[in-house]
């Protein structure tokens, strides 16, 4: 525990002036700071972009977040490589000495550390809490917009999948003062049709039009369907622990 904590230290107490970035997250996080010039290269995402798309996709790449290309990484010399939690074959790194901040990025609050996480080592930590106060700031603005209503969104629907526990889109759905339906304590757990319609959600958010028409038989019994309170989002802003996951709030907001 002792040599855990005492690597931390050292790495949050680098200055990185040059950074490999394989977290989207991170990406738009260090444009917020006015950190962007820090980045040496980034990592491809397969079916989104990473804002802002005219700036990051001139930036050299080195393979995929799931896959990166270890040489790559290695003849860039970074002084620190950001990860993502899904990211592959990273221990050879080690081997090179080149440090590794590994991002978690599943709620608001691993959004906030990684925020402040980012202002330490690229001397920017004014910046990053200033960022995080406009951040608590604006999840304010959707307290109890829809107070007393509960929601469920679907993860996948063959085999049907809900969002449940410690992940960003729970907190999307409390933030917007709603109750998950929910309740159990897997991420992503596999639910049947009695448990959704015994739930009887409010609200209905989803990532893709199949999903719903896949199970739309049982779901047209929940008060949602019939209210036709049945809300379609992009994956990549709901699931991206950047700060603007507000922008893509707002829009839902309207929709509530």
């Amino acid at each position: 525990m002792k040599k855990i904590l005492l690597s931390l230290l050292i790495l949050v107490n680098l200055n990185a002036n040059k950074l490999v970035v394989l977290e989207p997250s991170a990406v738009e996080i260090l444009y917020e700071l006015d950190s962007f010039n820090n980045i040496l290269a980034i990592a491809n995402t397969t079916t989104s972009t990473i804002y802002p798309e005219d700036k990051t996709k001139q930036l050299p790449s080195v393979g995929t977040y799931t896959r990166p290309n270890i040489e790559k990484i290695i003849e860039l010399k970074p002084d620190i490589v950001i990860t993502s939690q899904h990211s592959l074959g990273l221990e050879k790194l080690k081997e090179f000495n080149i440090k590794i901040l590994d991002f978690k990025a599943n709620s608001f609050k691993e959004l906030k550390n990684n925020i402040a996480k980012l202002g330490e080592i690229t001397n920017k930590k004014d910046k990053a809490q200033e960022i995080i106060k406009e951040f608590e700031l604006g999840i304010k603005e959707f307290h109890n917009l829809a107070k007393d209503k509960t929601a469920m969104f679907i993860f996948s629907s063959n085999p049907i999948m809900l969002f449940c526990d410690n992940n960003l889109a729970n907190d999307v759905i409390k933030a917007f003062g709603m109750k998950n339906i929910c309740d159990l304590k897997e991420q992503t757990p596999i639910v049947n049709k009695e448990y959704i319609i015994s739930k009887n959600p409010d609200y209905i958010f989803y990532f893709n039009d199949g999903d719903l028409k896949i199970i739309s038989n049982f779901l047209k019994h929940t008060k949602a369907f019939k209210n036709n309170n049945l809300i379609k989002t992009n994956s990549s802003s709901m699931l991206r622990a950047s700060p603007r996951i507000i922008i893509n709030m707002k829009e839902l907001s309207k929709e509530l």
